[in-house]
């Protein structure tokens, strides 16, 4: 375990409303190691900051309208890795960190019928040529989810999803939230930078490259062009482009691209790439401002971190994903958000079964260690 005081960390001594304990778990994917950081966080406010945020060491967590709103980071004050066991010391900081109370609000589920209106009404602006895609979500309220089940629930995350980026935190302003996610939206290791275009999404099947249609290529296509000309737009050169290829998540496959460049060709802040590509229209639509406004109207659910960003950070080391795939603890058990993208093609049914695939991804578990707390309460 690493471990610096408060001293050592010279941007945060300068408002003691900052010294508030936050604790953050996480797997890479394809990882063998958990990581666990512990310490005070600080806020940041509009997308602006991310220029210096890019350069400190820490857990990023940034909401999905970054633009007005706060980026936290978390600090380590201490951390740890390991590879089998959860440490002792890190559940100790865990309950530590929860024992004052966890922010628990209220979340209301979005009905059938709620989903089915918002539907029919972005469709229109579709056919009036107002936007070409939005990403409609939905929020899923699972109930009798304890909050004292967080940890196990995170190490069968991990367990059940070895490709994903696994996660679970607690900020005292932002309660409680953990997911699963298969989307990077970038990361750089050494010299190496790397963004993706994930979009376009069918049943987990066999062959399912044989199954996209023109809904799902048009969707793909549409971020694909999107994170090509952001990244020309930047200056980046000599980007080796590859796919769309079909990668599993969960209980569904998605469309990929992966877009790599050497750092040597990119002679802007990190920040600003960030800035730049996110929201990506897989989480918010096209063009970019209209779906922002769009979602704005229709949802009736505020996305808070929902397909906003996380990740840590070092000085050699940027490792941002989006956070899909994602549930926040609330009074009455877990609200899961859920979304799919809406273009001309696209049917209400079709649409609402894709965001029940999507559930399925954290249900699953959440189903699984329900069955194995009743099994151990019937026989042991």
């Amino acid at each position: 375990m690493t471990t610096r005081t408060i001293s050592e960390m010279p941007d945060l001594n300068n408002d003691l409303n900052l010294l508030k304990p936050a604790m953050v778990f996480y797997r890479e994917p394809d990882a063998v190691t958990t990581h666990f950081i512990s310490g005070v966080y600080k806020k940041l406010h509009g997308g602006a900051a991310l220029d210096g945020l890019l350069t400190e060491e820490g857990f990023v967590i940034s909401p999905f309208d970054s633009r007005d709103a706060v980026t936290y980071v978390v600090a380590p004050d201490a951390s740890g890795v390991w590879e089998d066991e959860m440490p002792a010391e890190a559940r100790r900081l865990w309950e530590c960190c929860v024992a004052d109370g966890v922010l628990l609000e209220q979340e209301q589920a979005t009905t059938r019928q709620q989903y089915m209106t918002a539907f029919e009404r972005l469709q229109s602006f579709i056919q009036e040529g107002t936007l070409t895609k939005a990403i409609l979500s939905r929020v899923h309220i699972e109930k009798e989810v304890a909050l004292s089940g967080a940890l196990a629930l995170f190490q069968c995350l991990c367990a059940n999803y070895p490709r994903a980026f696994v996660y679970l935190f607690h900020v005292p302003e932002l309660g409680v939230w953990m997911g699963a996610s298969p989307e990077i939206l970038f990361t750089r290791k050494g010299d190496r930078c790397q963004t993706v275009s994930l979009a376009g999404t069918i049943a987990d099947q066999e062959q399912a490259a044989e199954k996209w249609t023109a809904k799902e290529l048009d969707e793909q296509a549409v971020v694909t062009n999107y994170i090509a000309s952001a990244l020309q737009e930047l200056g980046i050169e000599a980007v080796d482009q590859q796919g769309p290829f079909t990668v599993q998540a969960g209980k569904v496959a998605h469309l990929k691209t992966l877009f790599e460049f050497s750092v040597d060709n990119f002679n802007g802040s990190v920040g600003a790439l960030v800035q730049r590509l996110h929201p990506t229209p897989a989480v918010c639509g096209w063009p970019r401002e209209q779906a922002f406004a769009v979602i704005r109207q229709l949802e009736q659910h505020n996305r808070l971190l929902y397909a906003g960003f996380i990740g840590p950070v070092g000085k050699n080391s940027v490792n941002l994903y989006v956070n899909i795939r994602c549930l926040r603890f609330v009074t009455d058990g877990v609200a899961l958000y859920l979304g799919g993208g809406i273009t001309a093609g696209s049917e209400v049914e079709s649409e609402w079964q894709e965001t029940e695939m999507k559930a399925q991804t954290l249900l699953e578990v959440i189903k699984n260690m329900r069955n194995l707390q009743a099994y151990d309460e019937t026989y042991i």
